[in-house]
């Protein structure tokens, strides 16, 4: 009896070994699907590695870019403030009013806002899992960072939550913004105006519906 106990128990613990390290595989497959996507600039192909709490923040930042006006946008931090000068000085008017938060991911990578620079160089190295949820290390140029993705499992896929890296990324564009002497606007403005050639226009920092432009 204690034979056949002693069994089962190996027997389980084997296939939790066996799902954890087939989990942390199909973690790292979703990323790098997901990456193959951003490289490739298939938008429609690298919205299904992402997760329901990226879309929600795409949702939320196409709202700013059409409703926010220049209190709401000059409240946010480096990322958030860039997307939106980014759609506005990028995106047709008529494209954004039509646009739900999934297609403004989609257009993004289409069209280069989420480049190539920001996968070509990264990996994920040692993942852990819990339940539902997973993070999976950071390798940028080979090398080990203290930056974690966030990883959900949703309807039995595993995707990939951007937002989790954020606080750190904002924290470090802050501060070579600052070590450049700089503020946030400045940056992003200039940074905008050499990437397209095209002065900001002045009404950037308004409401869509109070623009007369389309670009």
């Amino acid at each position: 009896m204690k034979r056949k106990i002693l069994i089962l128990i190996s027997l389980s613990l084997l296939t939790v070994i066996a799902f954890g390290q087939d989990a942390r595989k199909l973690v790292r497959g979703s990323f790098n699907n997901y990456k193959k996507s951003i490289l490739e600039g298939q938008g429609k192909e690298a919205v299904k590695y992402v997760n329901s709490k990226t879309i929600e923040y795409y949702d939320k930042e196409l709202d700013l870019v059409i409703n926010g006006d220049s209190s709401a946008i000059n409240s946010l931090g480096v990322i958030d403030k860039l997307t939106v000068f980014v759609a506005r000085h990028r995106v047709p008017k008529k494209d954004l009013l039509k646009m739900t938060g999934r297609d403004f991911f989609i257009y993004a990578v289409d069209h280069g806002m989420i480049g190539k620079n920001t996968v070509v160089t990264v990996q994920i190295g040692d993942v852990t899992v819990e339940g539902s949820f997973a993070n999976g290390q950071m390798i940028s140029n080979g090398q080990k960072t203290p930056l974690y993705f966030q990883f959900s499992q949703e309807e039995n896929e595993w995707k990939v939550d951007l937002t989790s890296i954020f606080p750190q990324t904002n924290m470090a564009l802050t501060k070579m913004i600052s070590e450049q002497g700089l503020s946030d606007n400045d940056f992003i403005f200039q940074t905008l105006e050499s990437l397209t050639g095209r002065k900001i226009a002045n009404d950037i920092w308004m409401p869509l519906n109070k623009t007369t432009s389309d670009k």
